[in-house]
């Protein structure tokens, strides 16, 4: 199955295509979101199984934390190097960010 790679600093995030698809396509015809029409063309441009979202498309890292609130996806904490599902992390408030954190 085709996925999408989405690197920071601390993880490796890592998504079915076809659920960054769906949410994109939400954001697009929903919200009119300028970034997530330019993510949704980059992807629809690719015929490749696995594509890496680069730092130039930094809005993707809104887009993982929501793909990761609605539980789909996996990832690679760097520091310690264990795979963890989605739904095995729960969000907290943090300020007025949200921070998801092995349940």
């Amino acid at each position: 199955m085709s996925t999408a790679i989405f690197k920071t600093e601390n993880a490796v995030f890592e998504f079915y295509l076809e659920n960054v698809r769906e949410y994109l396509k939400i954001l697009t015809a929903e919200n009119n979101v300028d970034e997530a029409d330019r993510l949704l063309k980059l992807i629809a441009t690719s015929s490749c199984e696995t594509i890496l979202i680069t730092k130039e498309h930094d809005y993707f890292g809104y887009v993982a934390l929501d793909l990761i609130d609605a539980e789909k996806g996996s990832i690679i904490c760097k520091a310690c190097n264990k795979i963890y599902k989605a739904d095995e992390l729960k969000p907290i408030a943090v300020g007025q960010c949200r921070i998801q954190i092995v349940d």
